[in-house]
């Protein structure tokens, strides 16, 4: 029986294997069809892996050849897997440009086909999973330099900014907010600096918060106080 009809992951533990069979899930994951594992256990594969290599356990090339078959994988769980834990995790261990650079480059190669998958608007075909999945990905792929992703959370921004009455689609509020403010200036900053005292909605607030947070002006950051 298939990995999926089987090992659908319950119980609190690891589970580490030997380089063999570590190689045989990486050619079943970047199997045409990966539905053989299920995708719970696809999740687990990815949360495993990134645990096992911050432990030591697993060496970290081993984990990152592959969970690279992320690039053609559309389900939301194993992406929030590898986002919320791995990832994550690497993103703050970086320390000087040559690695940011690198890294940059695996995000954007990684994210490349569920970006275009999802698109940054809302689609009609939707899942609630797809608009979970797009939040998250659309923060990670503009935070690392996705051209037309800074492009448009850039022009939505600026709508809002001239019609304050036509809100952005609240799905996509945070990321908007974050990256006009990460690619722009004191402007953007500072116009939603002044909503924040205005604004009566608590959830509302925090899209501000978290869109104030993402500026790189530490002046700004430091000036500010909410």
């Amino acid at each position: 029986r298939g990995l999926g009809d089987v090992y659908k992951r319950q119980g609190y533990y690891r589970v580490n294997y030997d380089e063999e069979n570590w190689k045989n899930i990486k050619e079943a994951l970047n199997k045409a069809n990966h539905d053989g594992i299920h995708v719970l256990n696809r999740a687990q594969i990815v949360d495993d892996l990134f645990s096992l290599s911050r432990a030591g356990i697993v060496n970290y090339n081993t984990s990152i050849d592959i969970i690279r078959y992320l690039k053609k994988e559309k389900n939301y769980i194993p992406w929030l897997s590898a986002f919320s834990q791995g990832l994550d995790h690497l993103s703050q261990r970086i320390s000087n440009k040559n690695d940011s650079e690198i890294f940059a480059w695996f995000i954007n190669d990684l994210t490349q086909d569920i970006y275009k998958h999802l698109q940054f608007e809302a689609q009609t075909s939707d899942f609630r999973t797809d608009v979970y999945n797009r939040v998250n990905v659309l923060s990670w792929v503009c935070k690392y330099g996705n051209e037309e992703c800074i492009k448009l959370s850039k022009e939505a921004f600026a709508e809002f900014k001239a019609e304050p009455e036509n809100r952005i689609p609240i799905d996509i509020r945070s990321v908007v907010y974050c990256n006009a403010v990460r690619y722009g200036g004191a402007e953007e900053f500072n116009f939603l600096y002044n909503r924040f005292t205005d604004e009566e909605i608590s959830q509302e607030q925090l899209n501000i918060l978290i869109g104030t947070a993402c500026t790189r002006d530490k002046n700004l950051a430091n000036v500010s106080e909410f």
